[in-house]
């Protein structure tokens, strides 16, 4: 199994809230990250979700992957 088939498998083995709560934090760290040095606000970081950054996907979206 190579290394992204055993954290997909990892994170499928935890329960449906742990899991959440991982998929949740991977989810916020790309996207988020990846784009908030240039969304400022007031000196304010928006996360990308927030701004509704169209060429993402929505976590709820995102999050239907894992919830099988």
């Amino acid at each position: 199994m190579d290394r992204r088939s055993t954290l997909i498998a990892q994170i499928m083995a935890l329960e449906p809230v742990e899991r959440r709560a991982v998929v949740e934090e991977i989810y916020l760290r790309v996207f988020d990250t990846s784009v908030s040095e240039s969304l400022r606000v007031s000196g304010e970081r928006i996360s990308s979700v927030e701004r509704g950054i169209s060429r993402m996907l929505p976590f709820d979206e995102a999050m239907r992957v894992f919830e099988t």
